[in-house]
């Protein structure tokens, strides 16, 4: 059917919206093409609503998803399988992705009712930040190993020698970051990390030994220190693992 994007809308030459054939997010194709999929397959699935109040919209938009019930599973945004950066990382188990690690009822229970005005809209989605925000953390993944060398970094401007695991500044530093990108509270972040230290301890040692050359190369190029040097390749590495997965 033929509709309008009540978010990105595009106009005609009077500025009116222009309805348009095709899906304009991912999710709705994605969510659509899944459930047919596993219906070939004489699996029972549906692709519900996960509704939303688009900024400075009077509408509701939606996004899709996908429910399987005979195995207890659900996506409440299809988008996550390939395009959530929070989830979007080799490293994490997508077994987790499905209920975001809850039980299904759980699950269902926080997202799978449309909220019914834009403030209870914003608290779902603000929920469903921090259930993201939980498995990259205990993942140890992309989205959270980039704040703790970026605050590794930072660190490092202050004192070159300093170890960042032990040093106080560093612990609030990351934590803090941790629970501002997911509104996460303290207590929440402080839990977390404490939990899933050594995963980052590892994963940032084994990214500055097997690329020692190249982050040496970077700091000297660019007259930068160890830290900075090995959170731009980090960040290089991420974007050429996007482009060619």
């Amino acid at each position: 059917m033929r509709t309008v994007s009540p978010s990105d809308a595009d106009r005609d030459a009077q500025g009116n919206p222009i309805p348009r054939n095709w899906a304009w997010s991912g999710c709705h194709s994605a969510g659509g093409l899944m459930t047919h999929l596993l219906r070939l397959m004489n699996v029972p699935a549906s692709s519900p609503k996960a509704y939303q109040w688009p900024q400075g919209s009077t509408q509701t938009g939606y996004h899709r998803g996908v429910n399987v019930p005979t195995e207890r599973l659900a996506l409440w945004h299809a988008d996550d399988l390939y395009a959530r950066d929070d989830l979007m990382d080799p490293s994490i188990d997508m077994a987790t992705v499905y209920n975001l690690g809850l039980d299904y009822d759980v699950y269902r229970a926080l997202f799978a009712d449309p909220p019914k005005d834009a403030n209870e809209s914003s608290e779902q989605w603000t929920e469903f930040a921090r259930w993201t925000g939980r498995i990259a953390v205990q993942n140890a993944a992309y989205s959270a190993l980039y704040w703790c060398m970026f605050c590794i970094a930072q660190l490092q401007d202050v004192d070159p020698a300093a170890d960042p695991w032990t040093t106080p500044s560093f612990l609030s530093s990351i934590k803090n970051q941790i629970a501002a990108k997911w509104h996460l509270t303290s207590a929440d972040s402080d839990q977390l990390w404490s939990a899933n230290e050594q995963k980052f301890r590892d994963k940032t040692s084994q990214f500055h030994a097997g690329h020692a050359v190249e982050i040496d190369a970077i700091a000297l190029n660019e007259g930068v220190t160890s830290g900075w040097a090995a959170f731009f390749l980090l960040e290089r590495k991420h974007n050429e693992w996007l482009w060619q997965r």
